[in-house]
């Protein structure tokens, strides 16, 4: 198949304002031979790093297999979830490999359409371009739970996106609007908590993260995208309220330590940033809508925390409250937050777990307990197997 590499290539400068210094191959690949090849090149980028960074590495991939944990004890997805639900909602059709300067398409995904194809190139070659005049990105190894890595990531998804939607405008004969294609939504082909987790995913990701460029170029052209790519934002407010950014892209810790109720039979497993994005996924399905919204408005910092008791054997497809607790906190830009807070909390543990109010800020159901409370402008809300624990 004849692939219209340096068309779109020639192209895309007058849309991007940035000249590339080497145009990138192009492979049409299976989705096997993709996932083998990407399993290769981290090997081979692994290789490359000293021993002590790489035993680092190995580090972050143990906290990422205790991370899946935590969507199954917050209700967010159901215990041992099918990958196959996740790859229905994520059809991957390329991937820009920086090290070896070559776009992968996928055949089994992008087809033997001529647009979609020339639609698909523009959207890698935006990657090859920011990368090759901006600089790669950030985080390329992380640990979970790191909000500036998903911003980041969301501010590159978004610069390629908007560059596709252009492209497609100017070349390819579209007839919306630019704005109607950053309402780009991933539904869930089902109607399972997993799929619609990792369609609000990918919605952040791409939607939001389209929405927070095209912002920034109404504001200050490419030129404030390529700063935003330079100097991405730290926090996932700010890709969903692109206002803040860059001069209130801040969070401000949550006060208090609620953890000393643990006592020495528990272990601190895990601690990462509960983020604007991670908390309108909590509370976005449950609502109540109003409350949710102002709470994902006024968010100004949070953090969570998975906790094992001492001696336990935890599965983490299926993580059980007796054994495994969670600790959020968040930080709200003012204390009328909390009562927006205390709502949506409330309806969550109801809706996600049929919980029943214990008193003294406590709630029970069979399998597990909660208790939450707000000091000022902080609340905290900890998951475990009794509300002493």
């Amino acid at each position: 198949m004849h692939l219209p590499v340096q068309k779109v290539a020639s192209r895309l400068p007058a849309i991007r304002g940035l000249h590339f210094k080497r145009v990138p191959s192009v492979s049409l690949v299976s989705k096997l031979k993709l996932t083998l090849l990407s399993a290769e090149q981290l090997a081979a980028k692994l290789r490359r790093l000293p021993a002590a960074q790489r035993a680092r590495i190995r580090g972050f991939e143990q906290q990422a297999r205790i991370a899946t944990e935590l969507p199954v004890l917050l209700g967010l997805v159901p215990p041992h979830p099918a990958k196959s639900q996740v790859q229905q909602v994520a059809q991957l059709e390329g991937v820009y490999d920086d090290a070896a300067n070559r776009i992968y398409l996928v055949k089994d995904t992008v087809g033997k359409d001529p647009v979609e194809i020339q639609t698909v190139l523009a959207h890698e070659l935006t990657h090859a371009l920011d990368e090759q005049n901006v600089g790669p990105d950030h985080f390329q190894f992380h640990p979970p739970l790191v909000e500036a890595a998903d911003a980041e990531h969301a501010v590159r998804e978004g610069s390629a996106v908007l560059s596709q939607a252009r492209y497609g405008i100017r070349y390819l004969g579209a007839f919306r609007p630019v704005s109607l294609y950053l309402q780009t939504t991933y539904p869930p082909p089902s109607g399972s908590r997993l799929a619609r987790l990792a369609g609000e995913e990918l919605e952040f990701i791409y939607a939001s993260g389209a929405r927070f460029v095209q912002a920034l170029y109404r504001r200050g052209g490419w030129g404030l995208v390529d700063r935003a790519l330079r100097n991405p934002p730290r926090t996932t407010a700010s890709i969903l309220y692109p206002r803040r950014w860059p001069a209130h892209d801040v969070s401000v810790p949550p006060t208090g330590d609620p953890t000393a109720a643990f006592g020495a039979g528990w272990t601190r497993v895990l601690a990462g940033d509960m983020d604007a994005f991670s908390t309108e996924e909590l509370f976005s399905s449950t609502g109540p809508p109003s409350a949710a919204k102002k709470v994902v408005r006024d968010w100004i910092g949070g953090r969570v925390a998975l906790w094992h008791r001492r001696g336990a054997k935890v599965d983490p497809g299926a993580p059980d409250h007796r054994a495994v607790a969670a600790v959020l906190q968040w930080r709200w830009r003012g204390t009328s937050d909390s009562a927006a807070a205390k709502a949506a909390i409330v309806t969550y543990l109801v809706r996600t777990f049929h919980a029943t109010p214990a008193g003294g800020g406590t709630w029970r159901w069979p399998a597990g307990a909660a208790a939450f409370v707000s000091s000022g402008a902080t609340t905290a809300l900890v998951l475990g197997p009794t509300p002493a624990l």
